[in-house]
């Protein structure tokens, strides 16, 4: 997949998925203003929890564009030491 396509497929994923907030389901965007304005804790702490699960799934997403993005700039000649090290860094931390 192209880094396009994964760009999509983030945007898409990020638009369409829901977070359990009981007894409702609420859309993942709107998850973060729900946090802030739930007086209990226990239910921030459950919708928190959901959130963190849809980021996850994200983020797999993410991560994938990230590399193949470097890898691109990479191969286009960018011999730019900052990109390296970065992906460097972010490579061998996802080991």
């Amino acid at each position: 997949m192209a880094v396009k396509e994964l760009t999509d497929k983030f945007e898409t994923m990020e638009a369409q998925e829901t977070v359990r907030a009981d007894p409702e389901e609420i859309p993942f965007r709107f998850a973060a203003v729900k946090i802030a304005n739930e007086l209990d804790r226990a239910v921030r702490g459950k919708i928190y929890a959901a959130r963190n699960s849809v980021i996850e799934r994200i983020n797999v997403v993410l991560e994938e564009r990230m590399k193949k993005r470097v890898r691109r700039l990479l191969q286009e000649g960018r011999n730019d030491q900052h990109v390296k090290k970065r992906f460097e860094q972010h490579w061998n931390k996802a080991r």
